[in-house]
C-alpha cells in the first residue's frame, strides 16, 4: 500500500506523533538518561545530576566522580519547536490533502414514485370539499 496522506484518519495522525515524539527521545535526550543512571546506581557520593532553567534555556549536567559524564543545553524556543513543529506540520499537510469532501447528494422524490400520494376525506373520485385555487389565486 502506498502512502496516502489523504487516506489517513485522525488515530493514524497520532499514531506518526507518538512515533516522531519516541525518536525525539531516543536521539535527543538517551544519552543523557543513560549517563544519568549510572551517576545514580555508581557508588554514594560519587554522582551528581543537576537541571537549570534560566535565560539561556535549560541545562542539564551529569557528573560521576571528578569528571562530566553528560551535558545537555537547549532554549526553550528550540524545546517547544522540537516537541510541537513537526507535529503541527503533518497535521497542516494532512488537513490540506484532505480537502474539500463533496456534499452528499439527495434525491428528489419521483413524480412516478409507485406510491401515490393521499388524499384525506374524501373517498376516491368524489369531488374534494376543499377548493383548488388556479395561479392567481382564485379559487375554482
Amino acid at each position: 500500500m502506498k502512502f496516502s496522506l489523504p487516506r489517513w484518519r485522525p488515530r493514524h495522525l497520532l499514531i506518526a506523533w507518538g512515533v516522531y515524539w519516541i525518536v525525539l527521545f531516543i536521539t535527543a535526550l538517551w544519552p543523557g538518561v543513560v549517563a544519568a543512571l549510572s551517576a545514580i546506581n555508581g557508588p554514594p557520593g560519587h554522582g551528581n545530576i543537576s537541571a537549570t532553567i534560566g535565560d539561556g534555556g535549560v541545562v542539564k549536567i551529569v557528573a560521576t566522580g571528578d569528571s562530566v559524564a553528560w551535558t545537555g543545553s537547549a532554549s526553550l524556543t528550540n524545546i517547544a519547536l522540537a516537541i510541537a513543529g513537526p507535529p503541527l506540520v503533518l497535521w497542516v499537510l494532512w488537513f490540506i490533502a484532505r480537502g474539500r469532501r463533496p456534499a452528499p447528494v439527495v434525491r428528489e422524490p419521483d413524480s412516478l414514485s409507485p406510491v401515490a400520494p393521499m388524499s384525506y376525506g374524501a373517498a376516491p373520485g368524489t369531488p374534494s370539499p376543499i377548493p383548488s385555487r388556479d395561479r392567481d389565486g382564485r379559487a375554482s
